[in-house]
C-alpha cells in the first residue's frame, strides 16, 4: 500500500479529480483513503511512481512524499 501526499491542501472537489486522474491508470487496484486533514491518499496499486507523478501533474497536483507501508 501507498501514501501520496500532496503538496497542497485539497477539498472534496479536488479529491474527485485525483481520483478520477489515478482511477484511469493501468495497475491502480484500489483507493482505501483520502484524507483531506493529512493531504494524502492512501492506495494499492503495482504503477510505477513516475506515472503516480506525472498523472497528478498533469491535473495540477504535486506529491510531496510517498510512504510504502
Amino acid at each position: 500500500m501507498l501514501k501520496l501526499y500532496i503538496e497542497k491542501s485539497f477539498d472534496e472537489d479536488c479529491a474527485k479529480c485525483i481520483i478520477a486522474a489515478l482511477g484511469d491508470l493501468e495497475g491502480m487496484h484500489k483507493i482505501y483513503e483520502t484524507n483531506l486533514t493529512d493531504n494524502y491518499i492512501s492506495l494499492d496499486c503495482s504503477t510505477e511512481e513516475s506515472i503516480l507523478y506525472d498523472a497528478l501533474k498533469d491535473e495540477g497536483f504535486t506529491i510531496s512524499k510517498i510512504e510504502h507501508s
